[in-house]
């Protein structure tokens, strides 16, 4: 059984290999990969935040992190807990937003299942 670190150990369960509850291979992720190769920053996006709950969010940069021991790198998005918006009740350095302040603010890898479209 695969396991996600994200995901609580409720969701764990055995399928069948047969099962249809799978997908076929590419059948559902090539189009998100796809579009994930295309995120740049000031998109805003849904993502899973550390209690497992979806919001509303900006990517504010994207680094490339080396993985450590080897010469691979892999794109990081920081991401903001916010939505930047003319009549935002909260505002900071880029403007008025609506959603959390830079407090809440976290580094998520943009292949991540964390990370959908808006």
């Amino acid at each position: 059984m695969l396991e996600y670190i994200m995901e609580p150990k409720e969701a764990d369960r055995n399928l069948d290999r047969w099962s249809i509850e799978i997908a076929p291979f590419e059948s559902k992720t090539k189009e998100i990969w796809e579009w994930k190769k295309t995120i740049k920053p000031d998109d805003k996006i849904d993502v899973q935040d550390d209690a497992f709950k979806w919001g509303k969010a900006t990517i504010l940069s994207i680094t490339d992190e080396v993985i450590e021991g080897t010469d691979r790198t892999y794109p990081l998005a920081v991401v903001g807990m916010r939505i930047y918006k003319a009549n935002g009740p909260i505002s900071d350095g880029k403007g008025a937003f609506e959603g959390w302040s830079s407090t809440f603010d976290e580094k998520v890898p943009i292949y991540s299942p964390r990370i959908v479209k808006f």
